[in-house]
């Protein structure tokens, strides 16, 4: 496998996979998410609530404003620069399709979103596993 192919794999179709995946995990759990959903924590728990698409709208913007032109400079660059956007690009893809599928998990099954407790683990492994996502693909 030539170092192109790989960069387009890695930088091109893994996130396009993983962002069409998560895509299809928020279609398929919608039903069974609180209406209203939880948007935002604070100190106390849940400080706001509203609809699913405004949970998920911020985070498609981000795809769409980070990882997309990421994806097609990963399969355009050359060089030393070619890690390091295969990379970036892989592990944003991880960081928005993770976040966003851990703020719905948390909420699955729950009646009333404001009794919903802070989401840390399904913000942290996100962080994490994006991190380390982005250095294997690079």
């Amino acid at each position: 496998m030539t170092v192109r192919t790989r960069a387009v794999l890695l930088g091109t179709v893994l996130p396009l996979l993983l962002l069409a995946g998560a895509a299809a995990l928020t279609l398929t759990w919608a039903p069974r998410l609180p209406d209203p959903v939880a948007l935002h924590w604070g100190l106390d728990g849940v400080d706001r609530v509203g609809s699913l698409a405004g949970l998920v709208a911020p985070f498609a913007v981000l795809a769409g404003l980070l990882v997309l032109p990421l994806v097609v400079a990963s399969s355009v660059v050359t060089g030393t620069w070619r890690r390091g956007v295969v990379g970036l690009s892989a592990g944003m893809a991880v960081l928005t399709g993770g976040l966003t599928i851990g703020m719905l998990a948390v909420q699955l099954d729950v009646a009333d979103a404001t009794t919903i407790s802070s989401p840390g683990a399904a913000v942290a492994v996100p962080l994490v596993a994006a991190l380390g996502g982005g250095i294997l693909a690079a």
